[in-house]
Order: C-alpha cells, then structure tokens, then sequence
C-alpha cells in the first residue's frame, strides 16, 4: 500500500465504531457474555453508524462502519462471506479485534499481551469458533508478518514459532483441500484472488468463469472451455 492508502485506513479504522454511543453503556461495557436481546442491541451499532454518516461519504467508510464484524467464515452481523465482504472492511475487522483484546481502557477486561491476542486470531480453530477462519486469511498473514518484523513485539521462542510457521503458510491451507468446498474462491500466496464457478458437462464439472481480485481492483475473464480435474486449480 501507498502511504496515502495506509492513511486512509487509519481515518476508516478511527470511524468504524462511530454507532457504538447509540448502545446502552451497560450493554456495550457489559463483561460475560450477552443474553436475551443484548446482542441484537450491540449488532445495531453498525447500522446506526452508517445512519450517522449519512450520505456522501465515501463508499470505503461506509463499508467499514456497516460491515465490520463481518467474519470470513461467514458468522457475522450479517452473513458475508469471504470476497463478498468488502475489502475495507476486512482490513478493519483484523485491526479492531486485535484492539479490543489488547486494549487497556475497556471497563469489561485486561489487556492481552499482543502475541497472546494473535495466538488467539491464529488458531486453529474450526468454524464457528474463533480463530484464524474468522479473518482474511491472506491480510491476517500480513498483519502477523508486520508484527512479527517489529523489534518491539514481544512473545515466547514458541509463539514466534508458531506465528511464523502460520504466516508462511499458503492463505488456501485454512480450507478445505477440495476447491468444491470452498465456495468458488482461492487465495493465492501473493494476496490475488480467485473466484471461479463451474458448469455441468457431460462427464462432470467444467470451470467456466474465473474472477480474479488483487485488493480491490477487479477483472473477469473466461475460462479455457477444456474440462479439467478439480485439484488442477493449482490449490
């Protein structure tokens, strides 16, 4: 990213929470876990957000507000997954968790010491527990590389170990093996992304369409028209 890019997702990640005055404090600051219609309530700080914005803001911002708590996986406020979540949006969510469980002015908690907080986003949990499937996994990766370089960041010969076995690691090595698991996407080791979609031929599947998407720049191409094996997606 440019500096006037990274800039910018500053201005979004400083903005996200903008509806959070409009839950009761005693929800929002609230420490074990929600019951009975507390969650619903939390949940509406992301619409009210973008309610405050109002129009003509910029279409990154509004993502960020309204999407946020979006998870990869697709357990989120509301239900994307994956590349349908807008890219804006996945960079903050990994930027606001990692925040709020490092964080040392929230009421309800104790700071987590940074590499604890990215054990945790790291691990390997299965879905919908939280963990690494909750995040892009191809900017989660660059965010653990980022702390990792950092002389600052302080964790364990193990943790180091581990966080870096988990940065090196292929983006795709999260999901499933089958790309037919997948729901139609891969994510390279170089961030590009591949969504692609198959049609029914006589002998099976044919790969007819692939859109591909680096950040958030987007183009579309048709596939060759030869029928291939599944595992030659190069996954």
């Amino acid at each position: 990213m440019t500096p006037e890019e990274i800039a910018w997702f500053k201005v979004l990640a400083r903005w996200h929470d903008v509806g959070k005055p409009a839950v009761d404090k005693e929800v929002r600051d609230k420490p074990g876990p929600f019951v009975g219609d507390e969650f619903a309530q939390m949940k509406l700080h992301a619409e009210v957000g973008v309610e405050i914005l109002g129009p003509g803001f910029p279409p990154d911002m509004v993502d960020a507000v309204r999407y946020h708590h979006e998870r990869y996986d697709g357990y989120g406020y509301y239900g994307l997954k994956g590349e349908d979540i807008p890219f804006a949006a996945r960079i903050v969510a990994i930027a606001d968790v990692f925040e709020a469980l490092t964080a040392h002015d929230r009421p309800y908690k104790d700071p987590m010491p940074e590499a604890d907080a990215l054990m945790l986003m790291t691990a390997d949990v299965t879905s919908p527990g939280f963990g690494r499937r909750a995040f892009d996994p191809y900017i989660m990766r660059q965010f653990v590389e980022m702390k990792l370089s950092d002389p600052a960041f302080d964790a364990s010969p193990e943790q180091r170990k581990s966080l870096a076995f988990y940065a090196s690691a292929s983006p795709m090595s999260d999901l499933s093996a089958n790309p037919m698991d997948n729901d139609g996407w891969v994510v390279k080791a170089s961030g590009e992304r591949l969504l692609y979609s198959f049609g029914e031929s006589g002998v099976g599947k044919r790969l007819e369409t692939i859109v591909g998407r680096t950040g958030i720049e987007t183009y579309r191409r048709e596939a060759p028209s030869q029928e291939i094996e599944a595992p030659s997606l190069g996954l």
